[in-house]
């Protein structure tokens, strides 16, 4: 069984997975496809199944390159190559699309971002049909691509229809229009939807944010908190096509005003700041910091509270919105969410196991760590540091999770260049590791059981290890046994 985009099809996804459950006797394979925004869901929905994840990348630029270049397409400019290659960041359609746009026009200046990308390609449905002026085919268009679907026999949907003051017999008028154009697909002659789900995320980003023809905030305050995975699925798609400026500084005025409402309610305000929270750190760092002040101290051992609102799937919201900011380019953006997590986490968890998977999960060294000299990470080391001498708990933490972002980095590509026909570890992880060698040797004696246990796991990697990084570490693994060891055993 294929189910494609199962996170927009959840209710039909707990039937098949039900249905399958009941047929214990039969091998049935599903497959299901999922943004990556939207997979916990999806995942959530079938947790009971144990399911194998298997995460398609992004295609290469070269892989891009043999696309554009093929018969088909045939775009040979190397600057154009270039400039698409750029644009499209590993997707293949946007790829496609912006080479039509170019070879339609034969001008590069086309190519100066998404949004031209978006606004040239889907001008022929504008530009080209009268009906694209009426404000009722608008609106249509906007409450389509934010629904996905509309069921004319659902009393729950002839509502949206009228809360956006379109009524039941412009809206059937509408996509009888729109079907004949081939833009809407009716199925069943009730439910009806966009059939291009890149048109639909061009349409909601035209008729919510750019032109404003549908009032975004009545999505906020009727059917964000009822259907919050919905506004994931319209603003994500959004943001990734045309960017945060475009996206979401132009709806600053209707979060604001929605923000204002829910803040003093837990529920709805970390229901929000799962999806903007990274976009407006001045709403996030308050209402945590203030929340996680307010949590009783645990009384010996920590509880993890049972907080139905605070699940999402098996992650808990708070620790993944924070762990957001990890991501920011803001030293203080990165710093803030650091004491939070650390600080919620040992309030809410047992010990800090939380905290050290989530430093590890998302400080692992990328491509645009590599360009600004390991910042995060470093930023991170130097907010452990500083917490290390407080208790043993910290100072765990800090051996911990140094262990996994900067001694283990056995298997991270980013972690080496070349340099004279010879392959060596980039220069600020050099840095970063001979400091938290600096560490580990300095403490060895007062937290030998600990250390010892970092230096096993370091040792377990040897076989996988490469010789860059034996032969880097060679020096500090010297000092160590000759300063804090019996020789005699080496």
């Amino acid at each position: 069984i294929f189910i494609d985009d199962a996170n927009t099809q959840i209710r039909n996804l707990l039937a098949v997975l039900n249905r399958n459950a009941e047929n214990k006797n039969k091998n049935i394979k599903i497959v299901l496809t999922v943004r990556d925004y939207a997979k916990d869901a999806v995942i959530d929905a079938c947790t009971h199944l144990k399911p194998a994840v298997v995460s398609v990348l992004k295609l290469s630029d070269s892989v891009i390159e043999q696309i554009l270049k093929s018969p088909d397409i045939n775009v040979a400019d190397v600057q154009v190559l270039e400039r698409i290659v750029e644009l499209c960041d590993g997707n293949a359609r946007l790829a496609i699309m912006c080479a039509r746009v170019y070879l339609e026009n034969n001008d590069i200046s086309y190519l100066k971002d998404v949004s031209t990308i978006y606004d040239e390609y889907y001008s022929k449905y504008f530009k080209d049909n009268l009906i694209f002026t009426d404000i009722s085919v608008l609106k249509t268009l906007g409450i389509l691509s934010y629904f996905h679907a509309i069921d004319m026999r659902s009393p729950e949907d002839l509502e949206i229809l009228a809360r956006f003051k379109l009524s039941h017999e412009t809206f059937i008028e509408v996509i009888q229009k729109l079907e004949d154009k081939e833009i809407v697909d009716i199925y069943m002659k009730d439910t009806v939807k966009i059939a291009d789900q890149v048109l639909a995320t061009y349409l909601f980003y035209k008729v919510f944010i750019v032109d404003k023809k549908l009032d975004f905030l009545i999505i906020l305050q009727n059917y964000f908190q009822k259907y919050s995975f919905r506004m994931h699925e319209a603003i994500k798609p959004s943001v990734s096509a045309f960017g945060i400026t475009n996206t979401i500084v132009p709806l600053t005025t209707e979060l604001n005003k929605y923000w204002k409402q829910v803040k003093n309610d837990n529920s709805g305000a970390v229901q929000y700041l799962n999806v903007f929270g990274k976009y407006y750190a001045d709403h996030a760092f308050p209402f945590f910091k203030k929340y996680i002040e307010e949590l009783p101290k645990p009384k010996g051992k920590p509880i993890r509270y049972n907080m139905a609102w605070l699940n999402f799937g098996s992650y808990n919201l708070i620790e993944r919105i924070l762990a957001e900011f990890f991501d920011s380019e803001d030293k203080y953006e990165i710093s803030t969410a650091i004491d939070l997590n650390i600080e919620y986490c040992r309030k809410v968890s047992e010990g800090l196991e939380e905290v050290i998977k989530t430093m590890h999960e998302n400080f692992r060294i990328k491509d645009t760590d590599v360009g600004n000299g390991l910042m995060r990470q470093s930023l991170l080391f130097e907010k452990l540091l500083q917490l290390k001498p407080l208790d043993k708990l910290y100072t765990k933490l800090f051996y911990k999770t140094m262990q996994k972002t900067v001694l283990n980095t056995h298997f991270i590509n980013e972690a080496y260049t070349k340099e004279n026909d010879e392959w060596r570890l980039i220069p600020s992880l050099q840095n970063l590791r001979v400091m938290v060698w600096n560490e580990l040797i300095k403490d060895y004696i007062r937290n030998r059981e600990l250390l010892n246990g970092i230096l096993v796991d370091y040792i377990k990697e040897i076989y996988h290890t490469q010789y860059i990084i034996l032969n880097f570490d060679y020096d500090n693994i010297l000092r160590l046994i000759k300063s804090k060891l019996n020789k005699k055993y080496y």
